[in-house]
């Protein structure tokens, strides 16, 4: 399933998803870059996404129909609202849509991030979550593959309360909440706002026993589902 990608899309992507550069990982190019002073980073995330954006279109299409297979079984069969916390440019939630589309249902999708580029670029685990991402974009990437505006819910991160008075039967949040920021973060809100008997997919990155405060808050142990270098996927419902 191919994923209609904008050209201004192409940047937020890889600044997401730095395993895309060529030429951070590639040691003889990294080291001519780093001895030019004006070829900083950004500058370089920005060069080659517009030099290789069809690459990066097609390997990020790649990556969310693989992040899609993993989930696709366990996902609620007929859910009506989907919260995605740190959705970056919610590739995954196309993904999502069309799934539920094929059975005549159409979900609304609550997005969780904020439109920031900072200047400083982490992405280790951090107390405080840093932002590479627009809104904005992840809007116009939902509707350009047809999911209708009335069905796209955005809000800033901003400290406030998630979506007030709105429950969910899926949140998921893949490669960042848990991942960049610690599980503490979110996970009092995601419990009550999760529907009894609405499901949790979250990556929680290893060494940091995030899965445990999960265990702790919902009484049971959740299910891993993926097992890759730096982090667990891992499934729980609310009872």
């Amino acid at each position: 399933m191919n994923i209609k990608i904008p050209d201004k899309t192409v940047k937020y992507i890889l600044f997401q998803r730095t395993e895309y550069l060529i030429y951070q990982n590639n040691k003889w190019l990294n080291k001519i870059v780093i001895r030019i002073p004006f070829l900083t980073y950004n500058r370089m995330v920005l060069f080659e996404a517009w030099l290789f954006k069809n690459r990066i279109k097609r390997l990020f299409t790649e990556d969310m129909q693989r992040e899609y297979e993993s989930i696709k079984k366990i996902l609620p069969r007929n859910p009506s609202s989907v919260l995605d916390v740190g959705c970056g440019v919610a590739g995954i939630d196309v993904m999502l849509a069309r799934h539920y589309e094929k059975n005549g249902k159409k979900v609304d999708f609550y997005l969780l991030d904020k439109t920031e580029l900072n200047d400083k670029v982490y992405y280790g685990l951090q107390k405080i979550a840093s932002y590479y991402n627009s809104l904005n974009i992840a809007r116009e990437l939902l509707l350009v593959n047809r999911v209708d505006s009335e069905k796209i819910h955005i809000q800033e991160v901003t400290g406030s309360k998630i979506f007030p008075g709105t429950r969910f039967d899926l949140v998921l949040s893949l490669i960042s909440w848990g991942f960049h920021y610690p599980v503490e973060t979110y996970l009092d809100q995601v419990y009550d706002l999760l529907k009894s008997g609405g499901k949790l997919i979250i990556d929680i990155r290893k060494g940091t026993g995030g899965e445990k405060l999960i265990e702790k808050k919902f009484g049971s142990k959740p299910v891993v589902i993926k097992d890759a270098q730096k982090h667990q996927r891992f499934l729980i419902e609310k009872h």
